[in-house]
């Protein structure tokens, strides 16, 4: 359902869980706009006027009714109603959103990750450059993945992605660096739109390609949360970028119904679990927590904080992403939870015994504090955990961390479902090392 009540608190949720993150800047394609702006749907497109997940009739006769002065414009809730961005409201934008929906060549704006305005040509066409394998899950979502041409990324790791999650992905996409988008290189590529991390996007690249209109930078995040914005902003906005919300829609149905879960299942269980989470632990001395009593832009962050847990703040300062911590420190804390992270998509072919000896080493390292003693050290992929993926697995991992909130068997199906529906995978989940949470045994 678009407009139901399910749908506004559960967006609501996911905006306010990250709302406070971390904060990233780089050059937006046009003036940052000073005015209020009032987060409530996941589309960030201009002409978007009633402020929700699509763009669509209901938009159209909004801004009519506006341009006609049936209706006053209300700023607040409805900023994405100037279309065309000229601080209006009029026949203008009647005639550009009319272009949007019949898939006419035209200037979108939308809302970036700095929410100021940015813009590309609608619909977005041609090859893509991307950083990394996030962009790929979502162009399965939305329906761009054999257009992803080009990763800033080392051909050894592009030449290594998994063959059972991107089929052909390894033989088609050729890298353009490791770390910064250079304008030359990316223009000599041929590729028409460029998708990264802020920090792979400096002045003078979106400067150029603004000058030269050679490709589309798209200023939305992968998978991390900037300014409230996250993943499932760029799926939706992306998905109407190119004309493609049909697509989304099916994602966002999924997305909407297991938020419904979660949350119902959150308010069932009492009092918040205290929690860390710990990065790839190396040795039981000392760790770098994701969580330290604070927000952050990080993706695992933001999709734990859905589930009703609460962060232990152990020690002062930040190093930009994690907080370094002594295991001891830890321990001497007594977390109800701890959750362990590793590094990297689990290489294809690791079997889930494999994966789950890893997770035992690591967890022993907590041994000693209430999290181990209950069953509560659990294993998960960053990269899956931390990124679109991670939303099929949290009703599983409430399954392990809260008894009675909600059944294994429903937690399995929402990720059998999501890696069938929405990923190239096949197969049977419970087979694929990674895709799902592990307990740590206790030795």
């Amino acid at each position: 359902m678009r407009n139901g009540k399910t749908v506004t608190v559960i967006v609501a949720a996911v905006i306010v869980a990250s709302a406070f993150a971390g904060v990233w800047y780089v050059a937006s394609n046009q003036d940052t706009k000073s005015d209020d702006f009032t987060l409530k749907g996941l589309l960030l497109a201009y002409g978007n006027a009633n402020n929700d997940n699509y763009l669509d009739e209901n938009d159209l006769d909004l801004v009519k009714d506006i341009a006609d002065g049936n209706i006053q414009w209300d700023r607040v809730n409805h900023p994405l109603a100037d279309a065309n961005t000229d601080g209006n409201v009029d026949q203008e934008d009647v005639k550009l959103i009319r272009k949007f929906l019949g898939n006419e060549e035209a200037i979108m704006y939308y809302r970036d990750w700095n929410l100021g305005v940015s813009s590309v040509h609608f619909p977005l066409k041609g090859n893509i450059a991307c950083y990394g394998p996030p962009t790929l899950d979502m162009g399965v979502i939305v329906g761009f993945f054999d257009r992803v041409t080009h990763m800033l990324q080392l051909q050894k790791s592009i030449d290594g992605l998994r063959k059972d999650l991107y089929p052909g992905a390894a033989e088609r996409i050729k890298s353009v660096g490791s770390s910064t988008y250079d304008y030359e290189v990316v223009a000599k590529s041929g590729v028409k739109a460029v998708i990264g991390y802020p920090g792979n996007f400096t002045e003078s690249f979106i400067n150029s390609s603004k000058v030269t209109e050679a490709f589309d930078c798209i200023l939305l995040p992968e998978d991390i949360s900037i300014r409230g914005i996250t993943w499932n902003h760029t799926i939706v906005t992306l998905g109407v970028m190119m004309g493609l919300q049909s697509n989304t829609s099916k994602y966002l149905d999924y997305l909407t119904d297991v938020s419904a879960k979660i949350e119902r299942f959150s308010e069932s269980v009492g009092e918040k679990l205290s929690c860390v989470i710990a990065n790839n632990p190396k040795s039981p001395v000392a760790v770098n927590l994701e969580m330290n009593g604070k927000p952050s832009t990080s993706g695992i962050v933001h999709n734990m904080q859905t589930l009703p847990m609460r962060s232990l703040h152990l020690v002062e300062g930040n190093s930009g992403w994690a907080s370094n911590v002594e295991i001891e420190t830890i321990l001497k804390a007594n977390p109800s939870v701890v959750i362990i992270t590793t590094w990297g998509y689990t290489p294809e072919g690791t079997t889930v015994a494999d994966y789950q000896r890893t997770i035992d080493i690591m967890g022993s390292y907590f041994k000693g504090c209430d999290a181990y003693e209950n069953g509560r050290v659990i294993g998960v992929t960053y990269e899956m955990y931390g990124a679109v993926n991670g939303i099929s697995g949290l009703l599983l991992l409430m399954s392990m961390l809260w008894d009675g909130s909600v059944g294994s068997d429903e937690g399995w199906e929402a990720i059998q479902d999501y890696y069938d529906r929405f990923t190239l995978f096949k197969g049977d989940v419970r087979d694929a090392a990674g895709f799902f949470p592990l307990t740590a045994a206790k030795a």
